[in-house]
């Protein structure tokens, strides 16, 4: 069961919420607002990604095709900051933040995908607890027939020491 609960947690909190700055935003800001969201205890962990490092990603997705490569600079491509939440229902107030934020350009938030994942999750869950009910229910009319067996078996057994002259 915590081992269960424990994968549905980490399944829960792999969903990440992509924001695009402007390309002129300085640095200092798109730090400041990364230290905005690390305060925050709802928040698993925040990435900020310069222009240096999506000039390096894209070289490394595109390294076949080298008309790609030498026409896209590190000043084409835009900083992000790649936000993940301990709990799914906290990724809409992210995503209204980082959308009322003057320096993001774009966020990406797959809403089909998470709302898709909230639901199966939650079958998961509902049907998890339906099964340990059920196992529950089961163990405890087991225990109640052992116990009446028992009962039942030492009925006869004090009946025959009472015929041998057992006293009450």
């Amino acid at each position: 069961i915590l081992a269960s609960n424990s994968f549905l947690k980490h399944i829960e909190s792999q969903p990440q919420i992509i924001a695009f700055f402007q390309l002129a935003t300085p640095e200092s800001e798109i730090r400041d607002l990364e230290k905005q969201f690390l305060a925050n205890p709802e928040i698993k962990t925040v990435t900020v990604s310069t222009q240096e490092e999506a000039l390096a990603f894209y070289r490394q997705e595109y390294r076949d095709d080298p008309l790609l490569l030498d026409i896209v600079t590190a000043e084409m491509l835009p900083a992000s900051i790649e936000i993940k939440a301990h709990n799914l229902a906290y990724l809409d107030q992210v995503k209204s933040t980082l959308e009322n934020e003057a320096i993001v350009e774009e966020v990406n938030y797959q809403e089909d995908v998470i709302a898709t994942l909230r639901h199966w999750l939650g079958a998961l869950k509902t049907g998890g607890l339906v099964v340990v009910s059920i196992l529950a229910l089961v163990s405890f009319f087991s225990l109640m027939v052992i116990i009446a067996l028992k009962a039942a078996h030492q009925k006869n057994s004090i009946a025959i020491t009472r015929l041998l002259g057992a006293s009450k």
